[in-house]
């Protein structure tokens, strides 16, 4: 079944008309390439009204849908966390000098951390202190090692256990 465009006047399949609930056959009256040339038209003249209106839109419908909105961002997240994994995985394996730099570079932040004074009593006790963290909790440091206010040191004193959700919402930042 064919179709003609009101805009460009030319007879088309119905498939090249987007949908529309009041049009002829549930069609819009103007075809896809014509609809897409009009908004491209638009939003050349009015890219900055348009994209303000578009912020203040998403702003406001954020606050109405919050939970909903968080909700569809955490299944997201779930639906997509194992191919991820595989994808690091995979990344890791065919990257393997980019992994080596990443831990090359982790340590050398920790040895340049851990102050001079620090004695073989108390890197014993940092050792302890990773060996014996508990199930589902992670060895996190008060003051972070590359924190953007202060850096802390690698000592004993400022290590802490945190749930791995909690560390990773405190980031880089200062305790609270």
């Amino acid at each position: 079944m064919n179709k003609t465009c009101t805009k460009c006047g030319k007879t088309k399949p119905l498939e090249d008309f987007p949908k529309h609930i009041n049009g002829k056959y549930g069609k819009d009256s103007k075809c896809k390439e014509c609809n897409v040339k009009n908004w491209q038209k638009y939003y050349e003249k009015n890219t900055d009204h348009a994209k303000d209106k578009r912020k203040k839109w998403n702003q406001e419908n954020y606050q109405k849908n919050k939970e909903q909105v968080l909700e569809a961002k955490r299944k997201s997240r779930e639906k997509t966390k194992k191919a991820r994994a595989a994808y690091m995985k995979q990344y890791k394996k065919d990257n393997p000098h980019l992994q080596r730099q990443y831990n090359q570079t982790r340590r050398a932040s920790l040895k340049q951390r851990m102050p001079a004074w620090l004695t073989d009593k108390d890197k014993q006790r940092i050792k302890d202190f990773y060996a014996n963290c508990p199930d589902g909790m992670e060895v996190d440091h008060i003051y972070p090692l590359n924190g953007k206010e202060v850096s802390g040191f690698h000592h004993p004193d400022n290590l802490q256990y945190l749930l791995k959700k909690e560390n990773r919402k405190k980031s880089n930042k200062l305790p609270s």
